[in-house]
């Protein structure tokens, strides 16, 4: 008899004790916005002018073209540009990297510290276009050759 009453208080105190599990749900947003794509254009080459290379050292470009460094230079000299277009006062970065020095045959001229008209690695998208200038600095050891030396540089642009 004391199991049966054992028992059957287990099976009541069991049936007393309940779990209730109330599930709640809640519903969230997502948005997104589409941008204007980013697009950039070389509008104009970058000029270093025809160069006196006699004893070596080096002709600056600013990113608004004007030149100055320690060798003479004379002729076209010239920022490089190019027009951006994008959503206007977006933000985006800025790299620019050298692909190949200046070369003629086995000479060269090293190119190197390139500048921007945004003033570094970021810049903002005004009005849906800008026109980027880029400027950088070609050194020479005094041995290159005569003749016309080229290179090229690239610049990548991505929003922010």
């Amino acid at each position: 008899m004391n199991k049966l009453l054992i028992i059957a208080g287990a099976t009541f105190a069991s049936a007393c004790i309940t779990t209730s599990a109330i599930a709640v749900q809640a519903t969230g947003i997502a948005t997104a916005s589409v941008l204007t794509p980013i697009t950039i254009t070389n509008a104009s080459n970058l000029e270093f002018g025809d160069v006196d290379v006699t004893g070596g050292g080096t002709v600056i470009i600013s990113p608004i073209g004007a030149a100055s460094g320690t060798l003479t230079s004379v002729g076209t000299q010239s920022a490089g540009t190019f027009t951006l277009t994008g959503a206007s006062g977006a933000t985006f970065s800025i790299a620019i990297a050298k692909v190949t020095d200046l070369t003629f045959g086995a000479f060269d001229l090293v190119i190197s510290s390139f500048t921007n008209t945004e003033g570094g690695a970021t810049g903002t998208m005004t009005g849906g276009g800008i026109t980027l200038g880029v400027g950088a600095t070609i050194t020479a050891d005094g041995n290159e050759g005569v003749g016309a030396y080229s290179g090229t540089y690239t610049v990548d642009i991505d929003y922010n």
